[in-house]
């Protein structure tokens, strides 16, 4: 691997990262939110879409490469577009 590859890779992360927890989501490295409301979340992640489902959605914080939510999570799906 070239150095400037190696620099490449490391200033540009693609790797993206979803925690769910019993209240609250946090995502890491996501391209773009489609849709959002208090009982789904619909994102763009890389070429993916991803369904997060519950209730009570609120968006605490989002900022170019993440997402905090609070609410209460209870399924997930993906599908590719």
């Amino acid at each position: 691997m070239k150095v400037i590859d190696r620099i490449k890779n490391a200033i540009i992360d693609d790797d993206f990262f979803i925690s769910i927890y019993k209240n609250h989501i946090y995502v890491i490295n996501y391209d773009d939110i489609i849709d959002f409301d208090d009982n789904k979340i619909k994102l763009r992640i890389n070429e993916n879409i991803f369904f997060i489902y519950g209730r009570d959605f609120k968006l605490i914080r989002k900022n170019n490469k993440e997402l905090d939510i609070t609410g209460f999570f209870s399924k997930m799906e993906t599908n590719n577009e």
